[in-house]
């Protein structure tokens, strides 16, 4: 499997992700743009039936740390 990142569609209100191994579904705030998301669920099935799901959080900050 390559280690880029596979192309995604909308099936709204869904966005999906396929590969070989899984299909990701995400859930994204209407009108939010993919590129940007910083919260948002997801709902995996894997290949071998079972299913998982996350909520994914990056956290915005700016570091201010001493050099």
């Amino acid at each position: 499997m390559s280690r880029s990142t596979p192309p995604g569609s909308w099936n709204c209100p869904w966005y999906r992700v396929h590969t070989e191994q899984f299909e990701a579904a995400f859930l994204p705030n209407a009108g939010e743009n993919v590129e940007a998301v910083d919260n948002v669920d997801v709902f995996v099935d894997l290949k071998d039936g079972s299913r998982w799901s996350a909520t994914v959080i990056t956290p915005k900050t700016s570091c201010a740390c001493p050099r």
